[in-house]
């Protein structure tokens, strides 16, 4: 009889924007940014995504972040705020972005920076997501060009 393989099972391998929440302008002092700093804040929704594209339709997936400013820096960006966010009912999170400088909002320069995702997956274990590349301007920030 012929032998029957199973497919592989979905794994974790990246996140896609479902929807971007806000996206717009931080005037100097204006939360989070401190008094001279000014920049751009981007909130979106995220899915996790399996080797295959297709959403992860999962709770509970625990995703931290560490982020890596690269070059070329021209916003003078020194430090990094990180967080962790839990996937709700439909495998979805949210992901907050922002810059603050002191070139902005004069700056036309970007500074661009990549981000790891490590998804503790429940039941399975670790897996680390493919690096999203974040460009930062004092007029907007892309991730992964969009």
């Amino acid at each position: 009889p012929p032998c029957f393989i199973p497919p592989p099972p979905p794994v974790p391998v990246d996140t896609r924007i479902t929807s971007t929440v806000s996206n717009g302008s931080l005037t100097s002092g204006q939360s989070p940014c401190q008094p001279g700093f000014a920049g751009w804040q981007r909130v979106v929704n995220k899915i996790v995504i399996d080797q295959d594209g297709n959403d992860m339709l999962v709770a509970g997936q625990v995703l931290n972040e560490a982020v890596t400013i690269s070059t070329p820096n021209n916003l003078n960006i020194t430090g990094v705020s990180t967080g962790t966010a839990v996937t709700n009912s439909v495998g979805a999170f949210q992901d907050t972005l922002f810059v603050c400088s002191a070139v902005c909002p004069a700056s036309t320069g970007q500074t661009v920076a990549f981000q790891t995702i490590t998804d503790q997956f429940p039941g399975v274990g670790l897996f680390l997501l493919n690096t999203n590349t974040f460009s930062y301007k004092c007029t907007g920030i892309t991730i992964n060009g969009q």
